[in-house]
C-alpha cells in the first residue's frame, strides 16, 4: 500500500473513490490491534499452537480479507519506519524484511515515549524466531 502511494505523506488510496478512502481510514483505526493479532499468530506458530498446518494456513489467509492485517499492519509498519528513519531505510528493509520488524519497533518505541496511546511492538519471541534482537 505504501509503495503504491509513493510516500507516507500521501493517502494510500488517493486515486480511489471516496468510499474506498473512508473504508481504508476506518480499517486503519484497528491496525494496532491487528498487529497484536498477527504477533499472537506468529507466537502460536513458534510455540506449536497449531496441531494441523491447514488450520495455521486458514488463519494466515484470513489476514488478507478485503484489506486485512497483512495490508494494514504492513502499511502501519512501513509508514512509521519511513517517517522515523526515512525512505532509504525503509527500502533497505525490503532487502531483509526482518529488519522492518526491528525498525518498526524502534520507531514505535520512540513515538510511544511521547504518546498517550501506545503503539504495540513485535514481541521478543517473534523477533528472536526470525533471528533479530531488539536493542
Amino acid at each position: 500500500m505504501l509503495a503504491a502511494a509513493g510516500s507516507a505523506e500521501v493517502h494510500p488510496l488517493k486515486d480511489f473513490n471516496n468510499d474506498q478512502r473512508i473504508r481504508w481510514d476506518q480499517d486503519m483505526k484497528f491496525a494496532d490491534q491487528e498487529l497484536i493479532q498477527v504477533d499472537q499468530f506468529f507466537r502460536d506458530l513458534i510455540e506449536g499452537g497449531f496441531t494441523k498446518p491447514e488450520v495455521a494456513d486458514h488463519v494466515a489467509f484470513s489476514f488478507f480479507g478485503y484489506r486485512g492485517p497483512w495490508y494494514t499492519v504492513g502499511y502501519l509498519m512501513g509508514q512509521k519506519v519511513e517517517k522515523h528513519f526515512g525512505r532509504a531505510v525503509l527500502i533497505q528493509c525490503m532487502s531483509d524484511p526482518r529488519q522492518l520488524l526491528l525498525k518498526y519497533n524502534e520507531a514505535a518505541a520512540t513515538e510511544n515515549e511521547a504518546a498517550a496511546q501506545k503503539l504495540p511492538l513485535w514481541s521478543p519471541q517473534v523477533l528472536q524466531a526470525v533471528g533479530i534482537q531488539s536493542k
